[in-house]
């Protein structure tokens, strides 16, 4: 989604889109083209499929130092039919780069 595109859409929908970073200066070696689509992708469809309400990014570490990325929001959420794939490593992959599990609250 082009950058106009996502402002128009928080606009629009009167959304309050929040990022907080509880990281002090963190480096991430990764792939910048893949990490950006990554996380470009979560935000996007937070947005996309809340119509009221928020957005909110949260970055921190968890108690073993890892690195998690929260994307919260109000949206209509995960159908539960597809609940059970959450979390699970890539399918069709024999060795995954990233692992990106989901939660739903």
């Amino acid at each position: 989604m082009e950058l106009l595109l996502l402002i128009w859409h928080i606009l629009h929908k009167s959304l309050e889109l929040t990022f907080r970073n509880n990281c002090d200066d963190t480096k991430i070696f990764a792939d910048e083209y893949s990490i950006t689509m990554a996380i470009s992708s979560l935000i996007d469809n937070a947005i996309k499929f809340t119509d009221k309400g928020s957005v909110n990014v949260i970055l921190h570490k968890d108690k073993n130092d890892d690195l998690i990325l929260d994307v919260k929001d109000t949206g209509i959420g995960i159908d539960k039919e597809y609940l059970d794939h959450i979390g699970r490593k890539k399918w069709g992959t024999e060795k995954p780069m990233m692992e990106l599990g989901l939660v739903s609250q």
